[in-house]
């Protein structure tokens, strides 16, 4: 699975149906739902935690 689909169902995320092509970029797009309600708690934090690291190495 790529790296971002795999994050978003780590996440508790549910894929709505086949992905559709985008011959522009040339990837397949897919719907995803995400409640924050029912996410993973715990990968939730840790995409906060590296979100926070990321924010202040820019700053500095």
């Amino acid at each position: 699975l790529p790296p971002l689909l795999r994050g978003y169902l780590r996440l508790g995320a549910k894929v709505c149906g086949e992905p559709a092509h985008d011959p522009e970029f040339g990837v397949a797009d897919f719907v995803a739902l995400q409640g924050l309600h029912g996410a993973n708690e715990r990968y939730l934090e840790r995409l906060r935690s590296a979100s926070a690291t990321l924010e202040a190495g820019a700053s500095a």
